[in-house]
């Protein structure tokens, strides 16, 4: 069982493992690497989606972006196998870097493991805990992500991908959307997504 200090330290030592992302985004007026501000919002999101979530989940939350700048899309063909391929060996690279930072905080490899795993099965519904990381990953999306994303894209593919991303939510996670307060764009593109 992780303690809660393990867990502090654990949180913290993530945290800086973002912080060396060189992409950086302003916030607020402040300067933050974009990694460590996607995985500040993932905890945001998850308690609100998930209060009093374990250890084993926030932690596969905080990590579910860990260091992937580490392995550039770039260095993949821009296909469809290529983005499979990419995504396969992020996770690996992901769970591997995982893996160190938990075992330096000392928790135990029973748990690591349920960390691990829980980030593996991203997307597979029958898995609860992997559900609920690919719930709030969709949720921020819609919060943060999305009206950018639509500003660079033709109005088919954002209709694509909105479908596709409500499709990967669990229906708790859909009831979840409102509370969100997203840009009036933003819900305007959802609502025509949904209907």
């Amino acid at each position: 069982m992780i303690t809660d200090e393990q867990y502090k330290i654990a949180s913290g030592k993530i945290d800086n493992a973002h912080s060396g992302d060189i992409s950086s985004v302003t916030e607020n007026g402040i300067e933050l690497p974009c990694e460590l501000l996607y995985s500040m919002r993932m905890v945001q999101v998850l308690e609100l989606f998930n209060p009093g979530s374990t250890y084993v989940l926030k932690l596969a939350v905080q990590c579910q972006h860990l260091q992937r700048w580490g392995i550039p899309r770039a260095d993949f063909p821009f296909d469809r196998r290529g983005y499979h391929e990419w995504r396969r060996v992020v996770m690996d690279y992901q769970l591997n870097i995982t893996s160190l930072i938990l075992t330096e905080t000392g928790i135990n490899e029973a748990d690591i493991l349920l960390v691990s795993d829980t980030l593996k099965n991203q997307g597979n519904k029958s898995h609860i805990e992997a559900q609920i990381i690919m719930d709030i990953a969709c949720l921020v999306f819609l919060k943060w992500y999305m009206e950018p994303f639509a500003s660079k894209h033709q109005n088919e593919k954002v209709m694509d991908i909105m479908k596709k991303t409500i499709r990967k939510m669990s229906q708790e996670a859909v009831t979840i959307i409102p509370k969100l307060d997203l840009p009036e764009s933003a819900q305007l593109i959802l609502n025509m997504a949904i209907h």
